[in-house]
């Protein structure tokens, strides 16, 4: 029974899921999705000055990342995993709070 119930969650019992809901409402998504043109979409990320893309590893904005090297960037996007994992662990307060390098956009350690 209970293998059955495994092998075919799509069923007409009352514990089955609604396989046609879910198909209905993935397609209304692909609908939407496929709506929007995005040959040329709009870039607000490059334009703010207070998005960083490299944060925990960096608090730089988006212009002084295009002003470096790609060595740097290179060396910053390799950080990032690790500093936000240190990030979720400890909490902003003790990955941001410790050093000044990781926090100011003047003194980026990368």
């Amino acid at each position: 029974m209970i293998g059955q119930e495994i092998e075919n969650p799509f069923g007409s019992d009352v514990n089955d899921l609604p396989l046609d809901s879910y198909c209905d409402q993935i397609a209304a998504d692909l609908d939407i999705i496929a709506s929007f043109d995005t040959r040329e979409p709009p870039n607000p990320v490059a334009s703010s000055s207070s998005h960083m893309p490299l944060y925990p590893t960096s608090t730089a904005p988006v212009g002084v990342w295009m002003q470096r090297s790609e060595e740097k960037l290179r060396e910053a996007i390799k950080l990032k995993p690790v500093k936000t994992f240190e990030a979720k662990k400890w909490g902003t307060q003790k990955t941001t709070g410790g050093s000044s390098a990781s926090t100011s956009v003047a003194g980026d350690m990368v």
